[in-house]
């Protein structure tokens, strides 16, 4: 009876080996492949190391060509376990789908496994272009992935309705994930223990592997195959603790009514007051809706807490509605003032697919809720293919407003912007617009074919911004539109440019330094150089301050906005030289002490 936990695991172990043998596989190669992105910097030690005796300097050549080394390994290492987590999932899917055609087909023996095996085996190899899709820059990365990676979560748990009892399939899900994430957190922590142990008594070592190495080995290869061997167990091994329908039931169910008595408090507040419900108030019904969803789902429709099960089930949704319209509403007033964004596309499909979770109870008495797997997968397919997708609608959207403006304004033409004209006929709200749109499409891989000079680089971007619409991006203009006080700032940004050298030979001491910090603690120009033992400060308050009024002129915004003057800037005090390499200055008009101060160079003597 001892081991009879032991045993247990064990055995689902196996079985999730047997049953998703690439599931297994990418377990492993997803915990070998995180430890070594997260301990990148242990296992290139020996190398820095040796740089450092070579007597490379921090900001030689070889450091930068090692750095970039390490760098290029942890980000493969990471789309590596990634990829793994994506073969899991397909694994998972495969199986199901192997099992649903099966017993639709009624195929046994042989065939059944060719038909497994053929499964698997496609899962992994369709981890190979995951990951060079991954490496690449697509714009599409993120949701091609995620996008996948949920519909064969979803579209397996769907399948796995035919096999498992239709009310147990979500509460089983629920607990053996809430059981393996018990498990896993004591395995991790008894694990991390006699790590540390061995490390303080036995052998010491200065490198986190063991450490990584225990958190991902239990994580994955424990916790995620008693995961699927647990929530893929055949119907007659299912059962639900009373104590999960009690607390969902007992505890769950009141503070949801409290979330929907909230809701409906603000929207008789918007009612009476007759204002504009704020942007905020579409996650909470979004979240109300989807824990409707878990609700419907996972509690049971006979048994001792039927009755708060039935009553949401006939009547939940009706209660959801007049907040899916609210929701809406807030929704249609974010659009029409700053069109589509990516995650607002991602809220329409969710809005929409929230409707239907509330038609579908009223459809034969809830027989098709289970679809609402489907209606999710659809969701995220759309999301994730052009045309339909995040990118595609966000780039449409923010590309017609800008376009829109110029159009109204005579300043579109053959798909070019007259952009010597902008300044002059647009609006402050009309400029704030275009600046939001510009700054959204400049997330994107692919810029509209009018944008000059586009660059993702920040010190670059302002100038395409200005070349291309006509007048300088900036903030103010939004704060003009909405009425606020303007606030004026002198700012200024000196660089040393790339590739240039500094003539240092007539002294024998260098130190470098580098300060950085908006609104710091004191607001003051000081400098701190020197060994940690014997550091040493200069203040250059006055100083900088004299240089930044007198070589800048006050404007609206608190930064140059990439505006840098190729010069460096010398000081002298105490009998130290002081050579600003880079320095970023702004003090606000009236104020004795910096808003920003950022600087870095030499101190030499």
């Amino acid at each position: 009876m001892k081991f009879k936990f032991l045993n247990s695991a064990w055995q689902e172990l196996k079985n999730s080996a047997l049953k998703f043998p690439a599931f297994f596989s990418g377990t492993i190669v997803a915990a070998v492949s995180a430890t070594l992105s997260v301990c990148s910097n242990d296992i290139f030690s020996g190398q820095y190391e040796a740089l450092r005796k070579s007597g490379a300097s921090y900001d030689s050549e070889p450091y930068s060509a090692l750095r970039e080394r390490e760098n290029a390994f942890s980000e493969n290492a990471s789309f590596l376990a990634l990829s793994a987590v994506w073969c899991c999932a397909a694994s998972f899917f495969a199986e199901m789908l192997c099992r649903f055609l099966c017993a639709k087909k009624d195929i046994q023996g042989e065939k059944k496994a060719l038909i497994h095996a053929a499964g698997q085996v496609l899962s992994a190899v369709l981890s190979v272009p995951i990951f060079f899709l991954l490496k690449s820059e697509s714009d599409w990365r993120p949701f091609v992935y995620g996008s996948s990676l949920f519909i064969f979560v979803a579209m397996g748990l769907w399948m796995l309705h035919k096999f498992q009892d239709e009310e147990k399939v979500v509460p089983n899900a629920v607990v053996s994930l809430v059981m393996q994430g018990i498990t896993v957190t004591c395995l991790v922590l008894g694990l991390l223990l006699v790590v540390f142990a061995f490390k303080n008594l036995i052998y010491s070592f200065s490198n986190n592997i063991p450490f990584a190495a225990c958190f991902f080995f239990s994580s994955f290869v424990i916790g995620m195959n008693l995961l699927v061997s647990c929530v893929t167990r055949p119907r007659e091994r299912v059962s639900i603790p009373k104590a999960f329908n009690v607390i969902v039931s007992c505890a769950l169910l009141p503070i949801y009514a409290m979330l929907l008595l909230v809701l409906y408090v603000y929207f008789a507040k918007c009612i009476f007051t007759r204002s504009m419900p704020i942007g905020m108030v579409n996650p909470f019904v979004s979240a109300a809706t989807a824990v409707y969803l878990f609700f419907y789902l996972a509690l049971p429709r006979e048994g001792t807490f039927s009755a708060a099960g039935k009553f949401l089930r006939r009547w939940g949704a009706i209660f959801l509605l007049p907040l899916i319209a609210l929701q809406c509403f807030s929704f249609g007033i974010r659009i029409r003032e700053y069109g589509f964004t990516i995650s607002r596309v991602a809220s329409l499909y969710y809005i929409i697919a929230s409707i239907v979770f509330c038609i579908l109870p009223f459809v034969k008495k809830g027989k098709y809720m289970k679809s609402v797997y489907l209606v999710l997968s659809l969701a995220a397919f759309l999301m994730a293919v052009p045309g339909t997708g995040c990118i595609s609608i966000a780039r449409f959207s923010q590309t017609s407003r800008i376009v829109g403006i110029y159009k109204a304004h005579s300043l579109y033409e053959n798909g070019r912007l007259d952009a010597a004209k902008a300044e002059a006929l647009l609006s402050d709200r009309e400029k704030a617009a275009i600046v939001s749109a510009a700054d959204e499409l400049n997330d994107f891989e692919k810029m509209p074919s009018w944008w000059v000079e586009s660059s993702k680089e920040e010190n670059k971007y302002a100038d395409s911004f200005e070349k291309t619409f006509g007048f300088a991006h900036s903030t103010k203009y939004a704060r003009r539109a909405k009425g606020e006080a303007m606030e004026l700032y002198n700012s200024l940004t000196l660089y040393l440019p790339a590739g240039s050298a500094l003539d240092v030979g007539e002294f024998s001491t260098l130190y470098s330094f580098y300060e950085s910090g908006r609104g710091s603690s004191d607001g003051k120009g000081v400098i701190s150089f020197g060994p940690e033992s014997e550091e040493k400060d200069l203040d250059f308050t006055n100083e900088l301050k004299e240089f930044l009024l007198k070589n800048s002129s006050k404007s609206e915004e608190p930064y140059s906005y990439g505006k840098e003057v190729e010069h460096v800037l010398t000081l002298k005090k105490d009998g130290w030289t002081v050579i600003f390499t880079r320095l970023e200055l702004s003090i606000k008009d009236g104020d004795s002490d910096f808003y920003e101060f950022s600087a870095s160079g030499y101190v030499c003597k």
